[in-house]
């Protein structure tokens, strides 16, 4: 018994080692013809065996499959090898292309930062030579005779409010408003927090900033709220609350144009019967 399975054993080990199954897998490719006529032909054993015999050698059976099993053998790991270098290198293309894609958009992304506070470097410089600028223009016009003070006040004030809005008609339009809607302007520019408030009650509408006090009767609610929208819409105001709206950069300059244009139209109010 022994000797039966160390025969078989080593038959085994054999014919399921990698030399031996690439030699007996290259005959077959090299012999398949014969092979296959003589397992599925239908002609007697013996022909079938003579046909073997005649398409086959010693060359084609044992020495080249031998030959090419030892040429498979020798080759494969350089053909692995090749394998992993070319599929390394296009890993490392890869990486090295999405490596240079983010060093793009960083490089970008950096210029855009520079572009950005550059940008905002230029409108600071802007602005810090516009404040010189007016600083310089006001103490320019208080040197001026009392004559002359007042036109060059209203002249200044006028000539920022166009360059900050110069598509727009002042003139008319601090006419078009009114009195009240002026008032409510300047109020606004002399309160520290640029503010106007409105509060409506069944008996009165109270209307207030800072020193600036004016009660109305409760049926000009509608005229004060339409002259308020009025100036929401123009971006002269903007509304915080229902009750609370607040003047803006534009009103502001505004404020400053009609202040010398019409010097009489903010003070203290307790009635206005004629808005």
């Amino acid at each position: 018994m022994e000797i039966g399975k160390d025969f078989f054993d080593a038959v085994r080990s054999r014919t399921v080692s990698p030399v031996y199954g690439n030699v007996f897998l290259f005959s077959f490719l090299v012999n398949w013809k014969p092979l296959v006529y003589v397992a599925f032909s239908d002609t007697a054993l013996t022909n079938r065996f003579k046909y073997f015999d005649a398409q086959t050698s010693w060359w084609s059976l044992i020495g080249l499959p031998v030959l090419l099993a030892i040429l498979y053998a020798v080759g494969s790991p350089f053909v692995l090898y090749s394998f992993r270098w070319v599929t390394g290198r296009i890993e490392d293309e890869i990486v090295t292309q999405k490596d240079k894609r983010w060093e793009h958009t960083e490089i970008s992304r950096h210029l855009a930062v520079g572009r950005v506070e550059a940008e905002k470097a230029e409108r600071l410089r802007v602005r810090e030579d516009a404040v010189i600028s007016s600083a310089k223009a006001d103490a320019a016009i208080e040197a001026l005779p009392g004559d002359q003070k007042a036109a060059a006040k209203e002249n200044l004030a006028k000539e920022r409010l166009f360059i900050a809005a110069p598509d727009r008609d002042w003139d008319k339009f601090a006419e078009e408003i009114g009195t009240l809607a002026r008032e409510f302007v300047i109020a606004a520019s002399n309160s520290g927090g640029r503010t106007l408030q409105v509060h409506n009650t069944l008996d009165a509408t109270f209307i207030s900033s800072g020193d600036y006090q004016n009660r109305m009767g409760p049926g000009d609610a509608p005229s004060v709220h339409m002259r308020i929208n009025r100036l929401i819409k123009e971006g002269l105001f903007r509304e915080l609350t229902g009750e609370v709206f607040q003047l803006t950069d534009l009103g502001l300059n505004f404020a400053r144009y009609i202040r010398e244009r019409y010097p009489s139209a903010a003070g203290a109010r307790t009635r206005f019967d004629d808005p």
